[in-house]
């Protein structure tokens, strides 16, 4: 009857152990797809710095100019500024283009 109960007790503690393993695993993986995702995809247009003109902000703003277009036509960034616009429910005059630039 000893035997059995250690056996029981060490089948069981491999099976904590195993469903623990599992779990960091699943964390790590979770990890892992935030960050490829936050990277975006090789070729996909990234707009940096867009921000809502009425917005408050700790420091004082450059004067407004053109976008920094790195590797992307005007067209694609005019549709790019106005998907953007769009999405956020904002008129286009209304944002501030940093940059625009092709990852």
């Amino acid at each position: 009857m000893e035997i059995q109960t250690t056996v029981m007790v060490a089948a069981g503690s491999l099976v904590a152990i195993a469903v623990i393993m599992l779990a960091i695993c699943v964390k790590f993986m979770s990890a892992v797809n935030q960050l490829l995702e936050r990277q975006g995809e090789p070729g996909q247009v990234m707009m940096q710095g867009v921000v809502p003109i009425g917005a408050t902000a700790v420091y004082a703003a450059p004067a407004p100019q053109d976008p920094a277009l790195n590797g992307v036509d005007e067209e694609t960034a005019a549709m790019l500024m106005a998907i953007t616009a769009d999405a956020m429910g904002a008129a286009p005059e209304e944002l501030r283009f940093i940059s625009i630039k092709e990852c």
